[in-house]
């Protein structure tokens, strides 16, 4: 899950858009062990703008974020689609890709897993 979080930071990251930032992100294999190492944000679970953190039960949405993230989307083939049956809010990434105004300002995001589906298909199952 670690490699398939930073494979679609990567492909976010080629598709740089004026406006948001992005993590550092390292994956490091030690003896048997995988570490994801990532820079410190200035984000607080206040500060989600545009997004959920918790599985969709909550969900921030933002049309200045979204407008911004409508173009990676497009880059990156994904559609529009709504959320909770909720017709006003339309997403363009995943619900769970979490954009924070940072303390500092900027917006950021996090948590890319589900920006693609998985590689492998034995995940699925």
């Amino acid at each position: 899950m670690a490699n398939h979080d930073l494979k679609s930071l990567i492909h976010v990251l080629d598709c740089w858009e004026p406006g948001i930032h992005l993590p550092l992100m390292a994956l490091v294999d030690f003896r048997g062990y995988r570490v994801i190492c990532m820079s410190l944000l200035p984000i607080t679970q206040s500060t989600l703008v545009h997004g959920s953190a918790d599985a969709g039960k909550t969900v921030q949405h933002s049309e200045s974020v979204r407008r911004k993230l409508r173009k990676v989307a497009q880059a990156l083939n994904l559609r529009e689609h709504c959320v909770c049956n909720d017709p006003s809010k339309k997403f363009d990434t995943p619900v769970d890709l979490e954009a924070h105004e940072g303390t500092d300002g900027r917006l950021y995001l996090v948590d890319f897993g589900r920006l693609f589906p998985p590689q492998d298909p034995s995940v699925l199952f």
